[in-house]
């Protein structure tokens, strides 16, 4: 259900294997380059989510991107570290 309330939690990493072991439905899409993997159980981005900011005080570490069965599989998120320098040539060009 959504909420007219902002919504948080506290997620803890999850290792890459792991990552991969409890997203099976996608095999060949995560990559530990490109992707963070994030769960808590019952505790984790969901539908409508997608585009939200992984962060922590001060700094943005990832983008929702997808995940299944909101909580009980790890959150798959868009590492924003890998795209800094193209998020910051466009910054630049405008």
């Amino acid at each position: 259900p959504t909420s007219p309330q902002l919504q948080s939690a506290k997620l803890e990493r999850v290792s890459y294997s792991d990552c991969l072991e409890g997203s099976p439905l996608y095999p060949g899409v995560v990559s530990n380059e490109t992707h963070l993997c994030y769960s808590r159980p019952r505790h984790d981005a969901c539908f409508g989510d997608s585009g939200g900011p992984l962060a922590d005080r001060h700094t943005i570490h990832g983008i929702v991107s997808f995940g299944d069965q909101c909580g009980i599989a790890p959150g798959i998120y868009t590492r924003v570290s890998y795209y800094v320098d193209w998020i910051n040539q466009v910054i630049n060009s405008k």
